[in-house]
């Protein structure tokens, strides 16, 4: 398959063409991502806070890197990695960055990670901190037609299923997500009710995972001071 005028043999993996033949069949009519987009935006690093000399031109924010990506959950904003830098207020105002965009991890990754991790700014997240995202990051803002968080766990797991794996290319060791065919992602659409249904039910087995997953830490814990407690 040629792309861009390379022959690209990643296009013949038989997990990437299985993926899309398995959209394709859906019962749902399938839409391109794009198409559900109105707003797309690359991200801001901003400035460190020695190099400002007026700062009323400027908001401190909570820069979201790659870092702070979960591949489990959402967003782990871990207080002590978390960044915090200087934007530009009219920088943040162009961003236009609200609830329930959808954050893309296009440049990054590992041997063992494809980039496309995705993200969804919650209301939450957007509460506690002045938000902005790096240079690594992309934002999309979705039509009101859709329920972002359906299209949030679609994403989700198409880079779960290494899909992503397939649309990306490599410089210098670093991963480069090719974002013009990952917004050509088609994705099944059914009516908003049943978005709804699909959402709510993930989110709540995301819940229960993990509060069975503090709990076993809890056990742990309680297990390892009684061993301690016999033994020493």
């Amino acid at each position: 398959m040629f792309l861009g005028g390379r022959f690209d043999p990643l296009k013949y993996n038989k997990n990437y063409i299985n993926k899309h033949i398995e959209i394709e069949k859906s019962r749902y009519k399938t839409t391109k991502l794009k198409d559900l987009v109105i707003n797309s935006s690359g991200g801001n690093w901003g400035d460190d806070e020695k190099k400002i000399d007026n700062f009323k031109n400027y908001q401190e924010c909570l820069v979201i890197r790659s870092t702070e990506f979960d591949n489990q959950q959402n967003l782990n904003i871990n207080t002590k990695r978390r960044v915090f830098r200087f934007i530009k207020k009219s920088s943040l105002k162009n961003l236009k960055i609200k609830e329930n965009d959808i954050l893309i991890e296009k440049s990054g990754g590992s041997p063992n990670q494809p980039v496309g991790r995705v993200a969804i700014l919650t209301k939450s997240i957007l509460r506690e901190n002045s938000i902005c995202y790096s240079n690594f990051i992309h934002k999309i803002s979705l039509i009101e037609d859709v329920n972002a968080h359906y299209i949030f766990n679609f994403l989700k797991t198409i880079h779960n299923c290494k899909v992503t794996e397939n649309m990306q290319s490599q410089t210098n060791g670093i991963r480069n997500l090719i974002m013009k065919e990952f917004l050509s992602i088609k994705i099944p659409l059914p009516p908003l009710n049943i978005q709804n249904e699909i959402a709510s039910h993930i989110q709540a087995l995301r819940d229960e995972a993990k509060q069975l997953k503090q709990e076993a830490k809890e056990i742990l814990k309680k297990a390892k001071d009684e061993v301690e407690g016999i033994v020493l």
